[in-house]
């Protein structure tokens, strides 16, 4: 399945600096199996190849424009930004040193590697970043629209002081900007050519591609940083999720990404892992407009259901959500909201009572075209039946709940999810009053004050200290039901060891390695 930012199996609703690289991933061991105090250490052979599988066809190679989360994983090996992201979401340097923030947040200054070299042998300077910056805004001879358009808002001149040193002035102060520098940067002048064949200065080359088949790359030689164990890694097409299994089974793929459900596989050879889509699953609702315009009945309608056995029916292992910002971004969550609203019948009966809305009844608009957010709406409808509520289901087309509850507000009720990005901003300021399509109709001035002093707080640990008191205002006020964040599900071979999580729809390929197994 598809995914793009107002629609990912989850779709819309809702979305200084240290000098060194984070410490290396921890990995598991595998223990020895002793039997009679004799331990036999049998040869193995390390693949040369990390076979990775995927059901999602590749889109163009430019990371300028591509969106899908396949597209995006296999170019974050091939390129590098001017920064990267840790599995907790905290930003570091990557193609720079270090960089520099001036007081009034209005001038940002990279200083370069001085040994990044791009897979061409060219090493990545200034005038590199420039040109890709300038390209993603449209301002190049071989880009005269936009790409990223928040760019173009956001930056207002670059400069280049010399070969390692690149200056970014801002219209005004955003902190949103430092997340945008983790775009992949491309040699000057490359951007005609990119889509086909993309040079970066990542850790893997680009290799070749087969449309309908997947996309192989070659380990760069002369990667600055700890060069990868497999020589080359696969991503391979697979145009079912039956087909991509059916190869699993035949040991021919490593790992397998496969959508958020339930299904069977070999626990001896493979381990499942969720891969959090930094989204959030909930039931919204219309502030401004009864019965939801009333503290109480919002409350009831979070102790009444059981998020828990909703997880454990549609998507096992998934995060369980207390607030409207996921867990995936872990470093800017509010931890401390856990359970907030435990799961407790009794208490929503009261709270309906105390409201005045002992026989609630309402309408929730259901997009069916996302299975996952049908069947929630049933489990809910079901558990809401339980204690007098009355929800009825209206499942809609996907443009026409686009157009009914995102743009048009008309609607009490809905099932979908919020989409994240690598920037906390995107998602926290949806509820706010500055935002034009806050379909909430939410209002709180002291949400809105701390999300509007984060966007331009410099620092990030005071930032997301905002966001975390910003969330535990959201959720006194419940402002919605959040259920889970469902994981899609990622088949490990129990070999592969290193493996991490991201936020930004990235596979990190530099820390896997092979273990080397012993049998008795």
């Amino acid at each position: 399945m598809k995914y793009h930012r107002l629609a990912p199996l989850l779709a819309v609703v809702l979305l200084a600096a240290g000098c060194s690289h984070p410490p290396p991933p921890q990995t598991e061991s595998v223990a020895p199996v002793v039997q009679e105090n004799v331990s036999i250490e049998v040869p193995f052979l390390v693949p040369n190849r990390l076979v990775i599988g995927v059901t999602q066809e590749l889109e163009p190679l430019d990371p300028g424009t591509a969106t899908n989360a396949a597209t995006a994983e296999v170019l974050g090996n091939i390129f590098h930004g001017l920064v990267s992201i840790t599995p907790e979401g905290r930003i570091f340097p990557e193609l720079c040193e270090r960089y520099e923030i001036s007081e009034d947040g209005l001038v940002y200054t990279f200083y370069l590697r001085k040994d990044a070299k791009f897979h061409n042998g060219a090493l990545v300077r200034a005038q590199d970043v420039a040109y890709t910056f300038r390209r993603m805004m449209g301002q190049t001879e071989d880009q005269t629209e936009p790409l990223r358009e928040e760019l173009a808002k956001i930056v207002s001149e670059i400069t280049v002081p010399d070969q390692t040193t690149v200056q970014f002035a801002l219209h005004k102060p955003d902190a949103a900007f430092l997340s945008l520098c983790m775009a992949g940067i491309l040699p000057q002048n490359s951007g005609a050519t990119v889509a086909s064949m993309p040079i970066g200065a990542g850790p893997y080359r680009f290799a070749s591609y087969t449309s309908g088949e997947g996309i192989t790359l070659e380990r760069f030689e002369d990667y600055y940083g700890k060069k990868p164990d497999f020589p080359a890694v696969e991503f391979r097409y697979f145009h079912s999720t039956a087909a991509a299994q059916l190869a699993m089974q035949r040991e021919e793929v490593h790992i397998l990404q496969l959508d958020a459900g339930v299904f069977t596989y070999d626990e001896s050879r493979y381990r499942l892992v969720k891969q959090p889509q930094n989204m959030v699953q909930m039931l919204a609702f219309r502030h401004d407009r009864e019965p939801f315009s009333k503290l109480e009945v919002r409350q009831a309608l979070n102790y009444a259901i059981d998020k828990q056995s909703i997880i454990d029916a549609l998507s096992p292992g998934s995060p369980r959500i207390d607030t409207h910002f996921s867990p995936a971004l872990s470093f800017y969550y509010n931890h401390r909201l856990e359970n907030y609203y435990p799961y407790d019948p009794q208490k929503a009966r009261d709270l309906l009572t105390e409201a005045g809305c002992a026989e609630l009844s309402f309408t929730a608009k259901v997009p069916a075209d996302y299975p996952l957010y049908v069947e929630t709406a049933q489990m809910i409808q079901q558990q809401l039946a339980q204690i007098g509520v009355t929800m009825e289901l209206e499942t809609v087309d996907w443009n026409t709940w686009l157009t009914d509850v995102y743009s048009l507000n008309n609607y009490q009720a809905t099932i979908v999810g919020l989409a994240g990005e690598p920037d906390p901003g995107s998602v926290m300021i949806r509820p706010t009053g500055e935002y034009k399509q806050n379909f909430f109709r939410y209002h709180n001035p002291e949400y809105d004050r701390l999300v509007a002093q984060a966007a331009q707080e410099r620092n990030q640990y005071f930032r997301a200290w905002l966001y975390r008191e910003a969330q535990k205002i959201a959720t006194q006020d419940a402002l919605v039901v959040p259920i889970m964040d469902p994981g899609l599900n990622l088949l490990l071979d129990k070999r592969l060891e290193g493996f991490q999580l991201y936020p930004a729809g990235y596979m990190e390929l530099r820390g896997l390695s092979w273990s080397s197994p012993h049998i008795s």
